[in-house]
């Protein structure tokens, strides 16, 4: 029998791979740290981690050294070998007024985490729930038991803005569910929010809801520490701001 000539593939190799397989290994460490941090959800703005770090008041260097303390907790395996296996037992609150530097120190560390091969996944609160309606469309793209697998699967579990939600029973409701979830697998979570949990709880009660606000602070409470005090100062309104004057028009 006539062996036949091996059947050759017309398919592009896709050049990131080809790149890929070009770098050194550190070059490739930072090309798939850089992609998961892509997929974490992570802003863009705040993707860069502590590069973007400046000890802009007193507060700032105590910050840094606390996130730094709770990063060596955990263990280290890169994303493309194995899963962190060891995890600090809490998670960390992040509670300020708005523009005190919150949601950048949390990307921060998400992003180190990341760098460690911890699974990492970010969210914006407001965008949870919206995310969760949406899903209701016939022709949307997830469930929303995709979307609450989605806050349940990974290791570290950021949730940014929480308290600018409308407290309504049934946003209560799916916050407890992705809580009560994590609790149960023991897995970490964080979060920014402008408000302290006596004021969460406050705020939670609105529409008759004592009875799930109470336990979502218990859980939080029970999850999380409080990194630190963040400075009483919105550093975005003390950036200079480019304002176009109208012009006017000639007579």
């Amino acid at each position: 029998m006539k062996a036949g000539n091996p059947k050759m593939t017309t398919e592009p190799i896709a050049a990131d791979v080809v790149s890929l397989n070009l770098m050194t290994i550190e070059g490739q460490r930072a090309f798939i740290t850089a992609h998961v941090v892509g997929e974490s959800g992570i802003p863009r703005r705040y993707q860069e981690g502590f590069a973007l770090w400046k000890n802009l008041a007193p507060e700032f260097p105590v910050l840094r050294g606390a996130a730094m303390a709770w990063i060596g907790q955990f263990g280290s395996a890169p994303p493309w070998t194995e899963s962190v296996t060891k995890l600090p037992e809490r998670g960390l609150a992040f509670i300020g007024q708005t523009g005190c530097g919150k949601s950048l120190l949390a990307a921060c560390i998400a992003r180190a985490l990341i760098e460690r091969g911890v699974s990492v996944k970010w969210q914006n609160a407001l965008e949870l729930f919206s995310r969760i309606r949406r899903s209701w469309n016939k022709e949307g793209e997830e469930s929303e038991g995709d979307i609450l697998e989605d806050m349940t699967r990974p290791q570290v579990l950021f949730l940014d803005d929480l308290g600018k939600e409308k407290p309504t029973r049934w946003v209560l409701e799916r916050l407890y569910t992705i809580l009560e979830r994590r609790f149960s697998d023991q897995k970490i979570i964080c979060f920014t929010s402008n408000d302290s949990g006596a004021a969460l709880v406050e705020k939670m009660r609105g529409d008759g809801c004592e009875d799930l606000a109470e336990p979502i602070i218990s859980r939080l409470s029970g999850m999380c520490d409080t990194i630190g005090e963040f400075p009483k100062t919105d550093f975005r309104r003390k950036q200079p701001m480019a304002i176009v004057e109208p012009t006017k028009e000639r007579g």
